[in-house]
């Protein structure tokens, strides 16, 4: 189960989001976390009948959707590129 990209994705997203990287005291802490996240996973996915790890994927995609969507956000794009795409060049 890919926990460990999760959690990565969840700490790029926080790293975009506040500009600032995720210190180590909280990177252990994360990294307790995610080893009871990974058990309570595995239990999840013995007791259940939908796809565990293709949610955990999903997510992890989604972390990284937003991560890249807010970095766009953040990247100052020349004025030139901009006028150009609002009157409709390609």
């Amino acid at each position: 189960m890919p926990i460990s990209d999760l959690v990565t994705s969840g700490e790029n997203l926080f790293s975009a989001i506040s500009g600032d990287q995720v210190s180590d005291k909280v990177k252990s802490n994360i990294s307790d976390g995610t080893a009871i996240v990974a058990l309570g996973l595995s239990i999840l996915q013995r007791n259940t009948t939908f796809n565990v790890d293709g949610v955990v994927t999903g997510a992890t995609q989604t972390l990284n959707g937003l991560t890249a969507t807010i970095t766009a956000v953040k990247t100052p794009v020349a004025s030139s590129a901009v006028t150009h795409a609002i009157a409709g060049g390609a």
